[in-house]
């Protein structure tokens, strides 16, 4: 296989914006309130894009960037939409339902749905009652972001860097 085969393996969309138009068409069939907030640290060209898309999709409304998750979840938002990114680990912490859309560092932890599948993630969206998450275990997020950050993305894993190890054992780092 190639290495797009393997990433496909992973992501159900091949980008974002497919991932958002997939949403949009489920948005038709459902009768949830859709919010697209941009990340606070957005673009001039993601602003543009997420503008002509909620022009486009009438079911979509856009939430200022600056609004924090603390006030979205007090009007009563419940459930947080993500392909893989950090809300995975952070709104389950506010008490929001965060549904992955792909595979994602959370995957094996409880505190998050994720669709295992294109065809689950559709039936998730289109059943979200059905996957609320009403009790978080607030030590299995700390464990998460404990392993995700001091283990698996630390460079000095076991006491010795990634390029120390290189030249002890003879090998160029790439």
């Amino acid at each position: 296989t190639n290495d797009i085969d393997d990433i496909n393996e992973y992501m159900f969309f091949n980008d974002f914006l497919c991932w958002m138009r997939f949403l949009a068409s489920v948005s038709l069939e459902t009768n949830y309130e859709w919010y697209v907030k941009p990340h606070r640290d957005y673009s001039e060209k993601e602003l543009e894009v997420l503008k002509s898309f909620i022009s486009e999709n009438d079911k979509f409304q856009m939430i200022d960037p600056e609004t924090s998750f603390h006030q979205l979840r007090s009007e009563g938002i419940d459930f947080a939409l993500t392909c893989y990114g950090t809300v995975g680990h952070e709104l389950p912490l506010l008490g929001f339902t965060v549904i992955n859309a792909s595979y994602n560092p959370h995957i094996a932890f409880d505190f998050n749905v994720s669709a295992r599948s294109k065809a689950e993630y559709e039936h998730i969206l289109r059943h979200l009652d059905d996957f609320r998450i009403s009790e978080i275990n607030s030590e299995e997020i700390y464990m998460f972001y404990y392993i995700h950050h001091k283990v698996v993305q630390d460079n000095e894993f076991l006491g010795i860097s990634i390029e120390v190890l290189d030249e002890k054992i003879g090998r160029a780092h790439v």
